[in-house]
């Protein structure tokens, strides 16, 4: 009964914000985006960023308008969004909020050399003949499927969400000379008895014969699988179906004589956390001590203590010193709760959904207020910009002290917050709007093309760091339609048809005197989305120039 009232509560509220601002002269008022809702989420309650984008999943997708998501005329608030808020506002406590016994991150293997998911894939009913069985290793002979997946048939299952660190041994197989081989980690999930491997996480370079061990660390939940994959097999162009022995016999990996990838080993560990009870439960329990069984400790009334975690919470979370009143509205939600003999964490998980899901944390302000910005505003308004997120402590303190009046103070604290890494959220929001990256997967290219994932991945990353580097090293915009540099690692280099690029890292690269490249219109990223998959399209491209 008590989320009903705050849903129709928040609802008015909201409603009564988008009207008053659509009835006056003024802008409408502006609501946060659901990339800066992610990003806000993360900062807030110190979760990682993939844990608060499965959160925002529970949200409608933003109106298309053929212009940034962060106009205001543009963005809508109904019942629907209220109700989707507060089941976001609900899931990522459960992800922040963590009590109980530290859970065991010792490390779980599987040798495939010796598992069970290759013994099966070694016949024809599963693998199809593309997996080769070693002393050491297993190897995979085909570059169109993920063979393996962690999973409960084979040994290690997710069990409980969090950050994982995933370690894999590998080594070319029957290569030859300083060519590479390639081979990926996906991630998906399991969905009844089938699962999908869709979501590339990784990606590595085997150029010679000796072991080379790597690591990445992911976010995963109950039910996630990660499959390592391999790439860019040069035999056969990558097909074993092409190979047909002196028995005219196909699939038959025993007598393959094609490069593959020997995996040894992959090792997961985790869930791992710094501290226990993680640092985004404290964060959100602020000022409460836990017990050595990672439980609330309370060592005063608890109204007490549920008054000091609501005014915290709500100061971080509206991005400004909040009224008294404000905090014993809120808090009396979780007095309420209390009141009923329920436990401690309900009372305070209430108020807090609350507040993730009121007008003050969506909107930047309220009410449209014509005039200069008080210092509060000024720092939002700069930290949604630059970090696509609410100000840090940093920013908070230069605002409650009046500096913002100096200039040179406001220059340096945007020096600061394009060097921190938060700024990397402005460089791919803008970029995959401004830009129209976020279409780069709208059409499929011909098999002609040798188009994949990690050449996608590439396109998108080559222009998301020229952007970057332009800011970073205040270059002039004319450099956006002809540069003599750009970003590339070994696989675009090959698209591009320059020699001696070795690698999947990205690096800065100059371009030769005599090349066509340089500039936006002549990445492959913007080709892509500038085109149907197959022909090039001068509507398109002549839209996106103008």
């Amino acid at each position: 009964m008590a989320g009903c009232t705050v849903a129709a509560l928040l609802l008015a509220a909201m409603v009564g914000t988008a009207d008053s601002a659509d009835e006056s002269d003024n802008d409408a008022a502006r609501r946060i985006t659901q990339r800066e809702y992610v990003h806000t989420l993360q900062d807030i309650l110190k979760i990682p960023q993939d844990a608060a984008e499965a959160v925002s999943r529970a949200l409608p997708p933003e109106a298309s308008s053929g212009d940034f998501d962060t106009v205001a005329a543009n963005q809508g608030i109904s019942g629907l969004h209220v109700r989707s808020y507060l089941e976001a506002a609900n899931a990522a406590l459960d992800i922040a909020i963590k009590l109980g016994p530290a859970p065991d991150p010792a490390p779980r293997r599987i040798d495939y050399a010796n598992s069970y998911a290759s013994f099966i894939a070694d016949g024809l009913f599963f693998g199809g003949g593309v997996v080769k069985i070693l002393d050491d290793a297993a190897v995979l002979i085909a570059d169109y499927t993920c063979t393996y997946t962690l999973d409960t048939s084979f040994g290690i299952p997710i069990e409980r969400e969090g950050l994982y660190r995933a370690t894999l041994e590998a080594y070319r197989w029957q290569g030859s000379g300083n060519k590479p081989v390639v081979f990926n980690l996906f991630r998906g999930s399991k969905q009844g008895v089938v699962g999908s491997l869709d979501e590339l996480i990784g990606i590595w370079d085997l150029a010679d014969d000796e072991p080379k061990t790597v690591s990445i660390t992911t976010y995963l939940r109950p039910g996630d699988l990660l499959g390592p994959c391999v790439a860019e097999l040069a035999t056969n162009g990558g097909n074993p179906f092409l190979y047909v022995n002196e028995n005219v016999t196909l699939n038959d990996s025993d007598d393959y004589p094609g490069e593959g990838v020997a995996f040894k080993y992959i090792e997961l560990e985790g869930p791992l956390f710094e501290t226990w009870p993680p640092a985004s439960t404290r964060a959100v329990l602020h000022g409460i001590e836990f017990d050595e069984e990672g439980e609330i400790q309370l060592d005063r009334p608890p109204e007490e203590h549920l008054g000091e975690i609501v005014h915290s919470f709500a100061e971080r979370a509206f991005r400004r010193p909040v009224a008294e009143y404000e905090v014993a509205e809120l808090t009396a939600l979780g007095l309420d709760v209390l009141e009923e003999g329920r436990p401690f964490l309900e009372a305070v998980r209430l108020p807090l959904t609350a507040i993730l899901a009121s007008p003050e944390f969506l909107y930047q302000q309220q009410e449209y207020e014509p005039g200069q910005l008080n210092d509060y505003e000024y720092v939002a308004r700069l930290a949604f910009f630059l970090w696509r997120s609410k100000p840090d402590e940093e920013l908070n303190e230069l605002a409650a002290q009046g500096a913002l009046g100096d200039s040179q103070t406001i220059s340096n604290q945007v020096d600061r917050m394009l060097a921190d890494p938060k700024a990397w959220r402005f460089v791919e929001d803008f970029v995959e709007q401004a830009y129209q990256l976020n279409q780069i997967n709208a059409t499929t290219p011909s098999l002609s093309f040798a188009y994949d994932g990690q050449l996608g991945v590439a396109m998108e990353a080559e222009t998301k760091l020229f952007l970057a580097y332009l800011i970073a090293e205040d270059l002039s915009v004319s450099n956006l339609i002809d540069s003599d540099f750009t970003f590339i690692n070994r696989r675009l280099a090959r698209l591009y048809g320059f020699p001696g690029v070795l690698g999947q890292d990205m690096r800065y690269f100059e371009l030769p005197e005599e090349s066509v490249r340089g500039g936006l219109l002549t990445q492959g990223s913007i080709l892509k989305i500038t085109s149907n998959g197959t022909t090039t399209s001068p509507v398109p491209r002549g839209n996106f120039v103008l």
